[in-house]
């Protein structure tokens, strides 16, 4: 198989709802997600600390409207 010169995963913006961790909008983490989604051949949602909650099903929303591409939803288990 012909690797592409990328990882073959990577894992995007750890904690985007945490002020301590990313601390970044749903907004702005759409906003650079082409340019981040292009880093690797598959990549993972982004993982908030709520990790099935409000944050990441509007991602989710965004996402969709604008056919933002992530091939598996990444979450925490502590």
């Amino acid at each position: 198989v012909q690797r592409s010169g990328k990882p073959p995963i990577v894992l995007l913006i750890n904690e985007p709802d945490n002020v301590n961790q990313a601390n970044m909008s749903v907004d702005e983490v759409a906003r650079i997600w082409p340019t981040l989604a292009a880093l690797g051949d598959k990549v993972s949602s982004p993982t908030p600390a709520g990790s099935l909650g409000p944050w990441l099903e509007r991602f989710d929303k965004i996402g969709r409207a604008r056919n933002l591409k992530y091939d598996f939803i990444a979450i925490h288990l502590y």
